[in-house]
């Protein structure tokens, strides 16, 4: 949690390949549009996956030791 990854490398590590800045955005959204759809059922868990501008993206979730 907290360390934000530019699209080009969470393109790398999630398909494997490399891609520019563009191409990657047009990747992702469609993939993070339907996870943030999916964690509706859970309170606030949309606002776990969050856009830094112009940098990429930071995943904000309280950890919690179970």
């Amino acid at each position: 949690p907290g360390l934000v990854l530019s699209p080009t490398e969470l393109v790398s590590y999630s398909h494997g390949f490399k891609s520019n800045q563009l191409e990657a955005a047009r990747i992702l959204r469609p993939v993070f549009s339907r996870l943030r759809s999916k964690l509706v059922p859970i309170p606030g868990a949309q606002d776990w996956i969050r856009n830094v501008r112009g940098a990429g993206y930071v995943f904000e979730a309280q950890v919690v030791k179970i």
